[in-house]
């Protein structure tokens, strides 16, 4: 999980484009047992966050796995 944290974190370092979550703090993602779910307001901004988090995440030795990949869209 560390891992995927700091992934996460190197991802969205540049840009937040998470959900605010306070006047000073954005929302970027939800933890779970093994799983993170990356939150955005547009599909743009997620599509940039899934590239830059599997970037960092191969530099860990993590892969995203397309198959048990979801996207939920919120219309």
């Amino acid at each position: 999980q560390l891992q995927l944290d700091w992934a996460m974190q190197q991802a969205t370092s540049d840009s937040p484009w998470g959900i605010r979550w306070t006047l000073f703090s954005t929302l970027e993602d939800l933890d779970f047992a093994n799983d993170s779910a990356p939150v955005s307001h547009t599909c743009h901004h997620m599509q940039e966050k899934t590239t830059g988090l599997s970037m960092f995440a191969q530099q860990v030795g993590l892969t995203i796995s397309q198959k048990k990949t979801e996207v939920m869209i919120q219309l």
